[in-house]
Formats: C-alpha cells, sequence, structure tokens
C-alpha cells in the first residue's frame, strides 16, 4: 500500500476563454520510506496537485489515494503539509498558533513538543509575537513547526525552504533527513534543485500539466546527458601526438576531456600515468539537476 498513488488525474479551470487544462492524465506513487521530488516551473500544476492530495479541490477524471484511502478526513492525522504560502490569523502568535493545533492533532505534552520544534526552526524569540509582524521566513518556519506536531506518515512540502536564511535551511533539510530517516515518507516540491538532487530519490518532471520524466535522479538526468567533462592538471605539457590520440583539448599544463563513462575517465587516467606525466590536479564537472531542468524547459 503505497503512501501516495495518483491514477490518470485531470483537471482543469474554466475562465473566460473556457477551460485551461492544468493537469492531464498524470500517473504515479510515491514509495513508502522515500523522498519523491515533484519538479516543474511554475504553472506546471504541482500546487494543483498537492491540493487534490490535501483534497482542497476535486480533480475532473482519475483518482488519488493516501495510504489506501480516499484523500479527507480518515487521513488526516497521520499527513501534514508545508507551503510556501502558508497563512495564520495575523494577530495570533506563533505560539497560540501552535498550541491550537497541537490540541486538535491530540498530542501529548505539547508544551514539550513545541519548545523542541521551535527550537529546531530557532523560532523561541518569536513565539509571542504576532503572525502578521514575522517575515516571509519566520512565517514559514511557523508553518513548518505546525507540520511536524503530529510526527506525520506522510509530509507534502511545497517549497518548504522558501525564504528561509541559508542556515535556516540547512536545517529544515537536516530534519527533512531526519524524519524520513524515522520512516516518514516526504513529497518535496523546490526551485532549489541543489536541494532536490541533495535529498530526493526520485524525482517527476510536471510540465504543462503532463509528466514527462520520472525516475532516480542520475536515471532521469542520463535521458539527457551522455558525457560529462574532466579537467586534468599535468606536470607538463603534453604532447601534440598524445592530445590528439585521446581527443584532449590542452592549454599549457591543463587538459581537458569530454567523457561517457567512468571507465573513459580510468583509462585515461591509465593513459597519462603510462605516458610519464603526472597528474597535479582532477576536477570533474557533471551535469547538474539545474542543468537538466533548464535542459527539458529548452526543448
Amino acid at each position: 500500500m503505497h503512501p501516495i498513488s495518483v491514477r490518470d488525474i485531470s483537471k482543469s479551470f474554466m475562465t473566460k476563454k473556457g477551460p485551461i487544462p492544468a493537469l492531464k492524465k498524470v500517473s504515479f506513487v510515491v514509495k513508502e520510506g522515500e523522498i519523491f521530488g515533484l519538479l516543474g516551473p511554475n504553472g506546471a500544476g504541482k500546487t494543483t496537485l498537492i491540493n487534490i492530495m490535501l483534497n482542497l479541490l476535486t480533480p475532473d477524471d482519475g483518482r488519488v489515494r493516501i495510504f489506501g484511502q480516499k484523500p479527507g478526513p480518515g487521513v488526516a492525522s497521520i499527513i501534514n503539509v508545508v507551503s510556501g504560502g502558508s497563512q495564520f490569523h495575523w494577530a495570533l502568535t506563533p505560539n497560540q498558533i501552535l498550541k491550537y493545533y497541537a490540541e486538535l492533532y491530540d498530542i501529548k505534552d505539547p508544551d514539550k513538543r513545541i519548545a523542541e520544534l521551535a527550537s529546531l526552526l530557532e523560532i523561541s524569540d518569536l513565539m509571542e509575537n504576532k503572525f502578521g509582524w514575522l517575515s516571509t521566513g519566520e512565517k514559514l518556519r511557523v508553518s513548518f513547526a505546525k507540520a511536524l506536531l503530529n510526527k506525520p506518515k506522510l509530509l507534502l512540502l511545497d517549497e518548504p525552504t522558501l525564504g528561509m536564511d541559508p542556515d535556516v535551511a540547512r536545517k529544515v533539510r537536516r530534519e527533512m533527513r531526519r524524519l524520513n530517516e524515522e520512516g516518514t515518507t516526504i513529497l518535496l516540491t523546490s526551485h532549489y534543485m541543489h536541494e532536490v538532487e541533495q535529498l530526493c530519490d526520485r524525482i517527476a518532471f510536471l510540465y504543462q500539466g503532463e509528466i514527462v520524466d520520472i525516475g532516480e535522479v542520475k536515471d532521469v538526468k542520463l535521458k539527457h546527458f551522455t558525457t560529462y567533462d574532466i579537467v586534468l592538471t599535468l606536470n607538463k605539457r603534453p604532447s601534440r601526438a598524445f592530445a590528439e590520440m585521446h581527443g584532449l583539448r590542452v592549454k599549457e599544463d591543463v587538459v581537458r576531456a569530454t567523457l561517457d563513462s567512468e571507465e573513459a575517465l580510468s583509462r585515461l587516467i591509465a593513459a597519462v600515468h603510462t605516458a610519464g606525466y603526472k597528474i597535479r590536479d582532477i576536477g570533474m564537472k557533471k551535469p547538474t539537476l539545474e542543468d537538466y531542468f533548464i535542459k527539458v524547459i529548452k526543448k
């Protein structure tokens, strides 16, 4: 029984010009215990899909199951959500907000749990300030604290570190990893590609309401990038014959090559040593998820 099962979900929104499709027969599953990344540009349908999972929107066609159940009250106690646009009443304090939700989730020893989360997310000194006075990053930290109150089995994260200071964002990512290691399944949307690459087991790329790629990060990238660049700094400039034989681009004692496998790198290093050169430095540039994102959008 998968934490999330999405089958042939379609959703359109009516406008004066007629229906605008937001999702077109989207299907995928999120396996138990994984961090699954849902990527795509603005307007791709990511938030629409999350709202369907939360029973805030009804799909036109298809179905979603959360741990085998329809989205709704039956699964509300074991899931939670963080959205970059989350809002609470401006006049309430974080302490009041978290106590309210702790009561809803029937949290045992709520004061202890709230104190733990306030310390983790560095909002202890903000707990009695009005929510409306907080910065965007501070508001998001309060939202994240709310989402962790019930130690959910499934956590839906829609741009969770948007607007956070880098050091706090790093702590949030560390907490996400810790939660995942303890058994929480996570669905993550983010425009921070390094965050997705660092955290996610698998990704799905949503574009104009359709999934165009799905799989492990490294496998998905290999569909679009079959080579990588290597830079070697040698003890001296290699001969022209050696450079031509191995397809090297040479500038003084620095050589560059474009390779298609780790075996090709091993062969090149062996050839360098056999020819009597010494490697003083080595650098490698493999395609990142950001490179992949840009290439898919251009296509």
